[in-house]
């Protein structure tokens, strides 16, 4: 009787840590980060994906410029965004409006529609 009970508990264990410790060979996890073997395959042997830092210095060249551009930008929008001077709902300076419109709001794709006829004030909202 003991050696049933043994057995069959057995059997609940290993079908247990069967079904639990690992998918089943072959597949991958939907929410794994590592690429398949064949994935890394088709990188590895020459598939559609080209490296741009390695294959043209040209444009590394011109990344440079382009992140030269943008960081004053970056560097005043941490400014108001970060500033303790500035609330949630609070309009900006004169000075910080005339700023974000000079070299924000000028890169927005709907500039037009969304200056329209005039600015009457900025708001940061938090």
């Amino acid at each position: 009787m003991a050696a049933r009970h043994f057995l069959l508990n057995r059997f609940r264990i290993h079908s247990f840590q069967r079904f639990t410790v690992s998918p089943p060979q072959g597949h991958r996890l939907w929410c794994s980060v590592t690429p398949s073997s064949e994935e890394a395959s088709k990188k590895a042997s020459g598939g559609t994906h080209l490296n741009v830092e390695d294959d043209d210095p040209e444009m590394k060249v011109q990344e440079e410029e382009i992140v030269k551009d943008i960081q004053p930008i970056l560097m005043l929008t941490r400014k108001i965004l970060h500033s303790p001077g500035y609330l949630s709902g609070e309009h900006l300076t004169m000075e910080d409006e005339r700023a974000v419109f000079e070299k924000l709001l000028v890169y927005h794709p709907h500039f037009e529609d969304k200056i329209g006829c005039g600015l009457a004030s900025i708001m940061v909202y938090i």
